[in-house]
């Protein structure tokens, strides 16, 4: 008969580390955010509680943030499965750049084993923008002269959409002037794009020679612009004609007066043979000097107030012939 014997065994204690359960990552719209939770971000370990189960960020997303209860967390930076399982307590907000993806990376330690460096994919679902003016400056022109509207004087852009699919719609045409693409009137609803503006020279507007007035702006028209899909609300492009000295004109009788002098502007030398009295005009000035350059009347006298006088050389003013 043998003897027995007794063996004792003693078993350790041995720390799992945590294990990756869940990664499915995030889709949110451009320019939205997107909640972390359990479902979509999880690690398991059977020796300890989530609070116990730390997230190191490795690298935070390149077009958005990761917010921990509305603090933005970078790299180095650490969050639990707690926070994850804490509804809307850990979301991702992207920035709203025309990017499709974006990633997190991360690590995970339960104090003594750790899952490496792990990505976590977020899905950017693009969205339509609306057209954004980058440049409204307006134009001068010189009165009854054509200028060019070009990006640097009016531009719009979109992220989503080429120039020559940026269409600006005309609403208000301009009062005193012409707008014109290719040399071809644009009326009320008439249309132009980005591309052509972009030209330099296909976009102009043609003053049409009246007395602009005191009051800024002198001209001006409304727009709105669409990409197809999205419209930019109604603008104003103001347009500033500067003013010249124009001639003065005169209607008389006779062949007495022969030129009209205006701060050294003056009108060539005419004949008239019909009509009666002495009209002169000018839109820019209302203090006119009349130099008589001959004088010889026949019947009486040339006379201003009550000085007369028979030969060349007087000077009667506006007042004198109204």
């Amino acid at each position: 008969m043998s003897d027995l014997a007794t063996i004792t065994i003693n078993v350790g204690n041995v720390n799992e580390p945590p294990a990756l359960a869940t990664n499915e990552g995030l889709t949110v719209l451009e320019g939205d955010s997107g909640v972390f939770t359990g479902g979509v971000l999880s690690v398991t370990d059977g020796e300890e509680p989530p609070v116990g189960l730390v997230f190191t960020i490795v690298l935070p997303p390149a077009h958005g943030s990761l917010e921990l209860n509305g603090l933005t967390l970078g790299a180095g930076e650490t969050f639990t499965q707690s926070d994850i399982n804490t509804e809307s307590l850990l979301i991702y907000q992207h920035d709203g750049s025309e990017t499709s993806t974006d990633q997190i990376t991360f690590t995970v330690s339960d104090g003594t084993g750790t899952i490496g460096n792990t990505p976590f994919e977020i899905t950017v679902t693009p969205l339509n923008d609306v057209p954004a003016l980058a440049t409204n400056t307006g134009l001068t022109v010189n009165e009854g002269a054509k200028g060019i509207i070009g990006a640097a004087e009016l531009s719009v852009i979109d992220e989503d959409n080429p120039p020559q699919e940026l269409l600006f719609t005309l609403g208000t045409p301009p009062t005193h002037g012409t707008l014109r693409n290719n040399g071809v009137p644009v009326g009320a609803s008439g249309t132009f794009t980005q591309s052509e503006i972009n030209t330099g020279w296909l976009i102009t507007y043609e003053h049409d020679g009246t007395q602009p007035p005191t009051s800024t702006p002198s001209d001006q028209f409304t727009f709105t612009v669409s990409d197809g899909t999205e419209t930019l609300a109604s603008q104003v492009f103001n347009l500033t004609v500067t003013p010249l000295n124009d001639p003065p004109t005169i209607t008389l009788s006779g062949t007495v007066f022969e030129r009209v002098v205006d701060d050294n502007a003056t009108i060539k030398p005419f004949d008239t043979t019909a009509g009666t009295g002495v009209t002169v005009a000018d839109d820019d000035s209302s203090s006119l000097d009349i130099t008589v350059i001959q004088a010889h009347p026949d019947k009486g006298v040339l006379e201003t107030g009550t000085s007369g006088f028979s030969g060349s050389g007087g000077v009667y003013t506006l007042n004198d012939v109204s």
